[in-house]
């Protein structure tokens, strides 16, 4: 996998999902990788069996790496939304090549969204890092959008979650306000407990990341207004 600097020996699935995103979008445009084409399509296999080896037993995602079973369930908000995005970019489209077990894929990717609703809070009606921290506007934001994208590739049962209806009708009731009040960013701390090969050693990360709101915020708007399944007061 790949790392980002502060981090340089323990590799990422936010930034290894980064760069098969980056890496499949590329592949769009043939002047970009000339004749490395073959090259650039190895890596974006081998970010895919990184990304789907990662998956916890929850359907969710770590930041890092867990080698014992019984840290499965540090899952955290922002590598749980980059890995489905880039597994979504790979079920969607002409990136079938990436796989070799279609069914699989988009099992995992249920597994992945059903871990998604499963964190929604009702009574703030979105979702917050850790419980009974309160409501982050933006995880909410990136987690609608998540959402809503793969109900438009074919996960259509999505529409009909109740947490998903009520996220977004709150979501849509709030939009103007949000484009004027408040930050235009939130920190999440992604604390993950981490233990390498065999040893009972474990150590805290952190692995804290800036949500920002826009583009996310902006681009759920539209998306969301070009959605013809919705009724009509939600889309103006």
């Amino acid at each position: 996998g790949w790392s980002r600097l502060e981090t340089p020996k323990t590799p990422s699935t936010e930034v290894t999902s980064w760069v098969g995103l980056a890496g499949l979008l590329s592949l769009h445009r043939p002047d970009i990788w000339g004749t490395s084409q073959e090259e650039a399509k190895r890596m974006v296999q081998d970010v895919y069996k990184e990304v789907t080896r990662r998956q916890t037993k929850t359907g969710g995602w770590s930041t890092f790496q867990n080698f014992d079973a019984s840290q499965s369930l540090n899952v955290g908000a922002y590598a749980s939304v980059m890995a489905l995005v880039f597994l979504l970019q790979v079920e969607n489209g002409d990136a079938k090549w990436v796989v070799s077990n279609e069914s699989k894929l988009k099992e995992q990717i249920r597994r992945g969204l059903e871990w998604i609703l499963a964190t929604y809070n009702g009574d703030i009606e979105g979702w917050e890092e850790i419980r009974g921290e309160g409501l982050n506007h933006e995880l909410t934001t990136y987690n609608l959008l998540l959402l809503t994208q793969a109900k438009r590739q074919g996960f259509e049962y999505i529409k009909d979650r109740p947490e998903y209806k009520k996220a977004r009708l709150v979501w849509l009731k709030k939009r103007n306000k949000e484009t004027s009040d408040g930050p235009t960013h939130s920190m999440i701390k992604q604390e993950q407990y981490v233990s390498e090969g065999n040893t009972q050693d474990t150590r805290l990360e952190i692995y804290a990341v800036k949500l920002m709101r826009y583009p996310w915020f902006f681009l759920l708007a539209t998306v969301l207004g070009d959605d013809s399944s919705l009724p009509e007061e939600e889309r103006n």
